[in-house]
Order: C-alpha cells, then structure tokens, then sequence
C-alpha cells in the first residue's frame, strides 16, 4: 500500500505549546504531505508561532484556514472535509506525538472504501510534560468494548487527538454538514466513532502514541473514574443535563441515518427512543448508571406518550 497522509491541527490562542506539537509531528519518520492549520479565532502569538516554525524546518506544504470560531468540535469537522490525503490523522494544539505514532499506525491502516477510524491509547502529562498516568484509557475507566454493541452511543471512547481517518470517513462526515445541527454534537471524535460504528469500522490500538497534557485550560481534559464518581454525587444534576446532551446527539444521528436508505440497527433507534422493548438496543458495556439512566429516561418516554 502507497501510504500518504496528512495531518489536521486545531487551534485558539494555543501559543504555550503549539511548537512542541508540531515539532513532535514534523520528527516523524515518515513526514505528512500536507499539514491543515486550522484556526478558531486565537488573539495570541498561535499563527506566528506556527509560521515562523514551519520556516524555520522549511515546510510549505500548508495552509491556514479560518475556524468556524465554535468551539474544537465544530472546527475539526468543518476542516475535516477540506482533506485530500488517503488518510487524515487529528492533533490537538497542546498535545505531543511519539516518535513512533506513525510506524505503528502504518501497521494497521488498510485501503478501503468503508469509513475507518483508527485510533490509540496515550499517555497523559502535565502542563510541564512530567508524565503522570501511562494510560488514557486506564485512568478513565475506557474500554474499546463500547464498538461491540451499541454502548458508543451513550459512551465513547474514541480521543480524537488519537485519530486517523480515511478519505472514505472524510466524505461522509461532509455528508453530515450538509443535514446534521453541529451544535446538537457533543464531540467530534464522538461523532466520528458513531459513523464508524454503523457505517463502517473501528480499530483500536492498545499502545500509548501521544502524550495527552492536562492543563488549566483544556477545552476537554481527563478525569480519573473516582474523580467522575466523586463528581456524580456532589452535582448530580450536572450529570443529568451531560446525559441529555447525550440523547440529543443519538436522536440527531438516527436523524442523520434516516436520510439513507439502508442504516444497520436504525429501526433498534427507533425503538430506543421511544421505549418499546422490540429490538432494543443492547448497551450491556455502558456501566451501570448510564444503563439505568436509559432504562429510566426510556420508561420517562413511554408512560409520557
């Protein structure tokens, strides 16, 4: 397989530690052949910086473009479909790459005309890079399992700073700009998971290959599973209004999926949604309290009807 591809980073005022991430990117044994810039809005030195670097490693295989000012989520997907590359890998403007991100994604990637994710564990550091967890994954209690039933749609576990896509996941998540609200949609790399999950295919890769930094001021950050537990209790309704975010998103995506004329599952939606015990979906690696949130919120919707 010829193997090309191209890297999307998102940007807002990410001056602090955008040189690290992209130096990281460019000492990769196999370069990208194009790199998106793709820019939220930043009143800091960001571009400058980006500009000067790439100067200075003579790279002018770029280009900069200007974010829909939404927030990481909205400027990732609407930059997603601007690829042109076989395969599009995302990166956050804080975090780092490994030196070996790239030979050991180049082990699992395949051509094909399916929509795939292809996505990894990481490390997590501080703002000063000091590591202080060697699993994303461990230390929020994820599990890959979620792809085995239709858990990932009530808990992801896809990082997006993780993610690689092919050109096949670019053109239909194109096709979600064209119908989807973007402000009903969580997370990108949530959404990303979903369409892989019922229109194509997922691949985990159980090896830590970014260094994921936790700061003051992460758009998203991680949270330990005591942490979230501690959490649920001291602000339950927090977690409440999260869950119906949640259902917002899935009943945007049955949305989404009823614009095609063959959706695997799209009648199990339905019954989801309207809590009809017929062909309901199975969420047996959600966790306890998402799967009694559901049932609870399933018989809110039958007895209201």
């Amino acid at each position: 397989m010829n193997f090309s591809y191209s890297v999307l980073i998102c940007t807002y005022n990410g001056e602090k530690y955008i040189e690290q991430q992209i130096e990281s990117i460019i000492n990769q044994k196999i370069k990208p052949d194009f790199y998106y810039i793709s820019d939220d809005g930043s009143s800091d030195l960001t571009i400058n910086k980006v500009i000067e670097l790439f100067k200075r490693y003579h790279v002018s295989n770029y280009v900069i473009l200007n974010g829909p000012k939404r927030g990481p989520s909205q400027n990732f997907l609407t930059s997603i479909i601007d690829n042109k590359s076989q395969f599009l890998f995302l990166a956050d403007q804080d975090d780092l790459w490994c030196c070996n991100k790239i030979d050991e994604f180049i082990k699992c990637l395949k051509s094909s005309d399916k929509p795939i994710v292809w996505y990894s564990d990481s490390y997590l550091i501080d703002e000063y890079g000091r590591q202080f967890s060697d699993s994303f994954f461990k230390y929020q209690g994820l599990n890959s399992n979620v792809f085995l039933d239709d858990s990932i749609i009530y808990k992801n576990c896809v990082q997006g700073a993780t993610c690689c896509i092919n050109l096949s996941m670019c053109k239909l998540i194109s096709k979600t700009l064209e119908t989807v609200p973007l402000d009903n949609i969580l997370m990108h790399d949530w959404w990303i998971a979903l369409l892989a999950k019922y229109f194509g295919e997922s691949v985990f890769i159980d090896k830590p290959l970014v260094k994921y930094r936790q700061h003051s001021t992460n758009e998203v950050g991680a949270s330990s599973k005591l942490i979230n537990i501690l959490k649920l209790f001291t602000n339950p309704l927090l977690y409440w209004e999260r869950y119906k975010k949640v259902q917002v998103q899935h009943m945007t995506f049955v949305e989404f999926c009823s614009n095609f004329e063959h959706t695997p599952l799209i009648e199990g939606f339905s019954c989801s949604l309207n809590g009809k015990n017929k062909n309901e979906l199975s969420f047996k690696y959600c966790g306890y309290l998402k799967i009694f949130l559901i049932r609870f919120s399933n018989w809110r919707l039958k007895h209201l009807m």
